[in-house]
């Protein structure tokens, strides 16, 4: 395409991109073959040499992200041609200020002479504070969710940088994957990860913004050109769910917080997940995974019901109709019978079966109108062909029509 002008070649390039691709995974796949893990590093190097070269023009993100997400992305880049590198990544910065973020990062990286391995998650560490701010308490574990500690700080800068205008779109996904790379690297996140990841969840539900979606949708298509590290690039909050693969049913003192979160955990799950979920469970985590999700949605009900009694109290007292006054008292003795009910239903769970567990989460699942998926159906179906277990539950669903999406 050399013979072509700037716009010609893009042009030409877009028609065949999706081929193009492809034959980039083949290639791809070719440098895991090495036995050691040297020999790995070494081939990778080549691989993105090679893709500077001939894609570098047109596949800026494509080409760094996916070294970004390297799990050794810091010896690849020692084994790189670094003259070759730096006169790319200076090219694309006056070109393509739509993917500065990123580039200014590789160009720092390029910048030290050696990196050692004790200082690479530190380097990414002060690399983030450039985006959010430090303060002494920011890396304390018991910190984490105040104002001045990591969760806060990364939740918060997110939402900032989605509530103002323009919106910085590059600059919002690098910070997201930064974040996300010392979060699958660092120690510091692995203490407590599930209640460090319901806050920030939380966060993000309370304070949500409509660009929330917007950014939804744009790190989805931004995950879908990642081949070199699937479990960091699928990994995203602002799904607002935490999959249920990554949940431990442990139920000890120092989890009762994440006990809160169960609920969304499953509810946001699919149908398939959540089956093989409640098949591992022990009778003991049975019990008490019905107990904790029983306990949590009704005491939403509880609490709807009291505000209901308490409301209408004051209505009767202000009232000076009779046949009002009789429809509300007995208003009030039916909010009353439905209260102690939920109570007398709360004390009484015992002998909990997978299926009884199952069928309370589909009952919470159709409230939030989460249907079964085509897919759903033919993996459970799949899965049902040679387990018992599985059977027992996709026959319970296939009974119930109103699971299933039209």
């Amino acid at each position: 395409m050399r013979e072509l002008n700037t716009l010609e070649r893009k042009r030409r390039y877009a028609s065949i991109r999706e081929e193009v691709h492809e034959r980039v995974l083949k290639s791809y796949s070719i440098t895991l073959t090495p036995k050691t893990t040297r020999g790995v590093i070494i081939e990778k190097s080549f691989f993105y040499d090679d893709l500077i070269n001939c894609l570098g023009e047109y596949e800026v993100e494509f080409i760094l992200y996916n070294l970004f997400y390297e799990d050794r992305m810091f010896e690849i880049i020692q084994h790189l041609n670094k003259n070759n590198f730096n006169r790319f990544l200076n090219l694309r910065k006056k070109k393509d200020l739509k993917f500065h973020s990123i580039i200014l990062f590789f160009l720092y990286l390029a910048s030290q002479k050696v990196i050692k391995k004790s200082f690479e998650c530190s380097l990414l560490v002060n690399y983030l504070h450039n985006y959010i701010p430090q303060h002494e308490q920011t890396w304390s574990q018991k910190d984490f969710k105040n104002n001045r500690g990591i969760g806060f700080l990364f939740s918060k800068k997110i939402i900032d940088k989605l509530s103002i205008s323009p919106i910085n779109w590059e600059q919002i996904i690098f910070i997201y994957a930064l974040f996300f790379k010392l979060w699958n690297i660092l120690p510091f996140f692995k203490k407590g990860e599930l209640r460090k990841k319901a806050f920030i969840l939380d966060y993000f539900t309370t304070n949500y913004c409509s660009n929330l979606d917007l950014f939804i949708s744009k790190h989805s298509n931004h995950k879908n050109q990642i081949f070199s590290n699937k479990k960091i690039s699928e990994s995203l909050f602002l799904d607002l769910k935490i999959n249920l693969k990554y949940y431990k049913p442990v139920y000890s003192g120092k989890d009762s917080r994440a006990k809160n979160h169960i609920t969304d955990i499953i509810l946001y799950s699919s149908y398939f997940e959540l089956i093989e979920f409640i098949l591992k469970l022990n009778k003991n985590q049975i019990l008490k995974t019905f107990k904790s999700i029983k306990t949590q949605t009704s005491n939403i009900t509880l609490n709807s019901l009291k505000k209901s009694f308490n409301l209408k109290s004051e209505l009767l007292k202000k009232e000076q109709n009779f046949w009002k006054i009789k429809i509300l008292f007995n208003d009030l003795i039916e909010i009353r019978h439905k209260h102690s009910s939920i109570q007398q239903n709360l004390g009484n769970m015992d002998n909990i079966s997978k299926i009884d567990l199952f069928n309370l989460c589909v009952q919470e699942k159709v409230k939030l109108c989460n249907f079964i998926s085509t897919n759903d159906i033919l993996k459970i179906k799949t899965k049902a062909s040679n387990n018992k277990e599985f059977e027992v539950m996709k026959n319970f669903i296939f009974e119930r029509f109103y699971l299933f999406e039209y």
